[in-house]
């Protein structure tokens, strides 16, 4: 936790530090513009220092009064006889008096995680709407999302009934569905077998819920699904599917339901018993346990199964990291030059006056043929591998959210 809150706070100085840059050189008004809005919509938030063993309540939202303040240019400027030594410019304070630090020192900002996490679940759970049923649902479910959401003090967020009205006007501009139009698309997601939505009352048009314990259910399955149907084959994702909608089966109904011949559906319920993807309980028929007069089902433990695959996912991020990081690591060297070389050519070529030949001669000779393509292999892997980790990270959001849903 620690080292994590360390990471926090380098990338608080990191971000510091390119926006002091930015101010420089002339585009700061709109960070900072983009700054304020970001924290306004609580995706930022202040960061105590861990250095202080003395805990003060803060606010995560209060930006500091910077607005007044002129960045310019540092110009070099050389000292006369009379001064006493260079000059020092100086911010004035909230008191007027002369101060030599600017307002925010010592205020750093980091990402509020738990609230990117919700926006990128309501993401998940509208295109998860929009492809089941149709993008005008999903539309719908959007304006449900956000207007059932209640951003807390602490940046946090709760969840709280809505009324038809309230989803109405939550609507995007661009979106035009009429009030009765509206009233069936809600009616729909209520009583849609995935049951999205739960009403509450009739008051006010009807008053509806967010069943986000059904709704992680459904992306956490979906996740799981993509993982059967990589690593096992169309056959396997189709009788994993089965046994998600039935409950429990047996091998000869797997067969017929599945329309797979009885041999090779004993070979896929096996092989997905043995990886742990699907549960084999003995039933006996009578008192006796003898294996001539039991029922033998397969299902599935969605539960233990998504904790189980937490637990992968993690491992395989973490070789992914470390891969990926060894790899920059073994060819730092190739890859400083390349940087360098295209920094040197996009300067060249972005200036006012037209680049000579002899210039452009001269950068393409930084670096021979065979090294372009060494570095840009490189830089290919590194890309690749951090696309991985993208999708392996929503992948673990989808497990994570259904596996503490259910923890008690």
């Amino acid at each position: 936790m620690m080292a994590l809150k360390m990471k926090l706070v380098i990338s608080s100085i990191i971000f510091v530090a390119c926006k002091s840059y930015l101010l420089l050189t002339g585009i700061g008004e709109v960070v900072m513009k983009t700054f304020q809005n970001m924290v306004e919509a609580k995706l930022l938030q202040r960061v105590q220092l861990p250095a202080t063993d003395l805990e003060i309540e803060v606010n995560k939202y209060v930006l500091p009064p910077i607005g007044g303040i002129q960045y310019r240019r540092k110009r070099s400027v050389e000292p006369s006889e009379t001064d006493e030594g260079p000059s020092k410019k100086k911010h004035k304070g909230e008191d007027g008096s002369a101060s030599d630090h600017a307002p925010d020192t010592g205020i750093f900002w980091c990402v509020n995680f738990a609230w990117f996490h919700h926006h990128l679940r309501d993401e998940a759970i509208v295109k998860a709407v929009a492809t089941k049923i149709d993008p005008s649902s999903g539309n719908v479910m959007r304006a449900a999302l956000n207007a059932s959401t209640v951003v807390t003090d602490d940046g946090l967020y709760n969840t709280k009934e809505v009324s038809s009205v309230e989803v109405s006007r939550a609507l995007s501009t661009d979106v035009n569905i009429p009030p009765e139009e509206l009233e069936q698309y809600l009616t729909l997601l209520t009583d849609h077998k995935v049951k999205m939505l739960h009403r509450c009352g009739d008051n006010a048009g009807g008053v509806y819920s967010i069943n986000y314990q059904k709704l992680d259910e459904i992306l956490c399955q979906s996740a799981i699904e993509c993982i059967v149907r990589e690593k096992f084959g169309s056959k396997s994702y189709r009788i994993f599917r089965l046994l998600l909608m039935k409950r429990s089966l047996e091998q000869k109904q797997v067969a017929d339901l599945a329309m797979i011949p009885t041999k090779e559906v004993k070979a896929i319920l096996y092989s997905l018993v043995a990886e742990k993807y699907a549960v084999l309980q003995e039933i006996p028929r009578s008192g006796d346990s003898g294996s001539s007069k039991a029922v033998y089902l397969f299902s599935v433990n969605l539960q233990r199964l998504a904790r189980s695959l937490l637990d992968q996912c993690y491992k395989a991020l973490g070789n992914m990291m470390t891969r990926r990081i060894e790899h920059v690591a073994d060819n730092r060297v190739l890859l400083d030059k390349f940087n360098e070389h295209e920094c040197k050519k996009n300067q060249l070529l972005h200036r006012e006056q037209p680049p000579s030949q002899e210039e452009l001669d001269e950068v393409e000779e930084m670096m021979t043929d065979l090294e372009k393509k060494d570095a840009e292999k490189c830089q290919d892997i590194i890309a690749k591998l951090e696309f991985a980790e993208l999708q392996l990270d929503e992948t673990i959001m989808f497990l994570s959210n259904y596996a503490n849903s259910w923890t008690v």
